[in-house]
């Protein structure tokens, strides 16, 4: 591989895109290049395990790759981080009237900010499935009406055998049994999505827990996005498709009530 012609601020090109810098960061070396631009050829570098300058060849440290930013308006070292623009300021940027009314702090302050503002948006993420979901009492409700189901069927299986025997009752147990194979498919669903969503949140954090070990100058304008994530605060769908399988089974059984439902909803304030 051939040296990269040199560049700097003031030529305004990179050496490895020959394109206008874009979020100029410099080597120990004293070169400039594209953020991306430095990171791609880093990449490629350190599969070799060395990470040398694409323009002197130098050895460099991986370190650099979080430092050196340099303004793309003034050509200017950027020494702070604006939250309202997602931005990093030179002095010239720091001391403008676009900046003043906003919160703007030193990097490496910004980078502590963000890392309690992750650490922060675990502890509340984790306290979801118990206080807003309320997971534990349902899932073990849903259990137990699966069981009760499972053991209802048992039941009408016997009043079968007991049909093909010459007894006659004054039900249809085929029909019955029938029913509860749907109404037993129903719970399954409502587990299995109780569990695509346990573990979408665990994703969830444990992504924020990855981005807040590797926070750095990088990656700081990357974490106000993964921040504003949402996860559902109530289950609606649960509390919906459960209210409407009980009362399903309910009917069913009213002339000849075999099964116990147990209530699927929450009549605490929290969720209604």
């Amino acid at each position: 591989m051939n040296p990269q012609p040199e560049s700097s601020p003031e030529k305004g090109l990179c050496p490895i895109c020959q394109e206008l810098l874009r979020e100029p960061v410099s080597t120990d070396c004293g070169h400039f290049f594209c953020q991306a631009c430095l990171i791609q050829h880093a990449k490629k570098a350190l599969e070799e395990d060395v990470f040398y300058c694409p323009v002197c060849r130098k050895l460099c440290s991986q370190s650099i790759l979080g430092a050196g930013y340099y303004c793309e308006v003034h050509q200017k070292k950027v020494g702070w981080f604006c939250e309202e623009k997602q931005v990093f300021l030179c002095p010239d940027c720091y001391k403008s009237p676009e900046h003043q009314d906003h919160y703007d702090q030193p990097i490496d302050k910004a980078i502590i900010h963000y890392k309690e503002r992750i650490h922060r948006r675990i502890r509340k993420l984790r306290k979801i499935p118990v206080e807003s979901w309320h997971l534990p009492k349902k899932k073990e409700k849903l259990q137990t009406l699966w069981k009760q189901i499972d053991s209802e069927k048992q039941k009408l299986k016997d009043v079968l055998e007991k049909q093909q025997m010459g007894e006659q009752g004054d039900t249809d147990p085929e029909l019955l049994l029938d029913n509860l194979n749907s109404f037993s498919e129903e719970v399954t669903v409502l587990q299995h999505k109780i569990s695509e969503e346990e573990t979408k949140l665990n994703d969830l954090i444990a992504n924020m827990e990855e981005a807040s070990k590797q926070l750095n100058i990088t990656t700081l304008k990357s974490v106000n996005d993964l921040l504003r994530r949402n996860v559902k605060e109530k289950l609606y769908y649960l509390e919906v498709n459960s209210s409407e399988l009980e009362k399903k089974i309910r009917k069913l059984i009213q002339p000849a009530p075999l099964i116990q439902v147990p209530c699927l909803c929450q009549n605490t304030p929290s969720e209604s």
